[in-house]
C-alpha cells in the first residue's frame, strides 16, 4: 500500500473551537480539508497546562462531522497517564470506527513537567518509548474477537482469552482495558521528529512507532513533500482555515475516496495485530459448562 504524503493537519484547540462553534460551517471546511487531501487532524498538539479543550472529546467531535476525516490525539507522558490514555484512546477509536490514533511529542512536551504524583514523579522525553509501548500492548490486552456477545447461550466473551499487563517499570500497570482492542489491530502511533535524525529514528523505532512525523508550516509544505518524506504533517494557522486549504488543494494531493477507513488506511500503513504473547491470562478458564 503507498503511503500517503501528507499524514495529517496539526489544529490548534482555538481553531478547533471556532470550527465547532458554527457546526454546519464546520462539515464543509472539514470535507474541503479531506478533498485537498488532508487524511486526518492531530489535535492536542499546542496544549499547555492551561488546555482549553480536551483533545481526545475535540476529536470525537470533528470525526462525527466528517466521517472520512481520521483524527490523531497528542500526548505527554509527563501528564498522561498510559493506562487512562490508552483506554479514553481506545474508545475514541471505538466511536469513530477505526480512524484514531496517538501522537508522541518527541523532545516537545507540552505540559510543565509534574512532580507531585508518584507516577509522573522524574518522567522525561526519555521515557517516552517506554510509554508508547506500554500503550500498544493495554491496547492489546482485550482481543476483539474474544468478545461474543451470544445472548443465547449468554456468552459475553471467551474471558481466559483476555490477558493482563505486568509492567513496573516508570509506570506500573497491572491488568487489561476492559474494552476490546481495536478494528485496525491496533491505532496507528506516530513520531513526531526527524526521520533524518538518527538519535530520534532510533527512539522512534523503540517506541514501535508506525510513521515519524515531520512537522512543517504552509510555506514549507511543498518543499517537505517533494523532499520524499512519507509522514508530513502541516501546522495550521488560526482563522485561516479556508485560505490554508487553498493552499493546500493547489497542490494537488489526493483525498481519500470515500467512507469507511480506517487511519491506516488513510496513511497507508500495514495492519499491525494485536499481540499477546508472553501475557499471563487475567482470569481462569472457566469450568465445563459454566460461564
Amino acid at each position: 500500500m503507498t503511503q500517503t504524503p501528507l499524514a495529517g493537519a496539526t489544529l490548534t484547540d482555538a481553531a478547533v473551537l471556532g470550527l465547532l462553534a458554527d457546526r454546519p460551517a464546520a462539515r464543509a471546511r472539514l470535507a474541503d480539508l479531506v478533498d485537498a487531501g488532508v487524511p486526518s487532524v492531530v489535535l492536542g498538539v499546542d496544549r499547555g497546562d492551561e488546555g482549553r479543550i480536551d483533545p481526545a472529546v475535540a476529536a470525537q467531535a470533528l470525526a462525527a462531522l466528517e466521517p472520512r476525516l481520521g483524527v490523531v490525539v497528542a500526548a505527554d507522558p509527563t501528564r498522561d497517564h498510559p493506562y487512562n490514555l490508552a483506554r479514553r484512546l481506545l474508545s475514541l477509536d471505538h466511536l469513530t470506527a477505526g480512524r484514531a490514533g496517538l501522537a508522541l511529542l518527541a523532545r516537545r512536551p507540552t505540559g510543565a513537567r509534574a512532580s507531585t504524583t508518584s507516577w509522573s514523579a522524574g518522567i522525561d522525553d526519555a521515557d517516552t518509548p517506554e510509554f508508547a509501548r506500554l500503550v500498544a500492548t493495554l491496547w492489546s490486552t482485550f482481543p476483539r474477537d474474544a468478545l461474543v456477545g451470544d445472548q443465547a447461550s449468554g456468552l459475553f466473551a471467551h474471558s481466559e482469552r483476555i490477558v493482563r499487563t505486568d509492567h513496573h517499570g516508570r509506570w506500573s500497570v497491572d491488568g487489561p482495558l476492559n474494552s476490546p482492542s481495536s478494528v485496525q489491530g491496533l491505532p496507528p502511533i506516530l513520531w513526531f521528529g526527524d526521520a533524518d535524525d538518527p538519535e530520534s529514528a532510533e527512539r522512534a523505532r523503540d517506541a514501535g512507532a508506525d510513521l515519524v512525523a515531520l512537522e512543517t508550516d504552509l510555506a514549507g509544505l511543498p518543499g517537505s513533500l517533494a523532499a520524499g518524506h512519507t509522514g508530513v504533517v502541516v501546522r495550521l494557522p488560526t482563522g485561516t482555515l479556508p485560505e490554508a486549504v487553498e493552499r493546500i488543494a493547489a497542490l494537488g494531493l489526493a483525498g481519500p475516496s470515500g467512507t469507511g477507513s480506517t487511519l491506516r488506511d488513510l496513511l497507508g500503513l500495514p495492519g499491525r495485530p494485536v499481540d499477546t504473547s508472553g501475557l499471563e491470562p487475567a482470569f481462569a478458564a472457566p469450568t465445563e459448562g459454566h460461564w
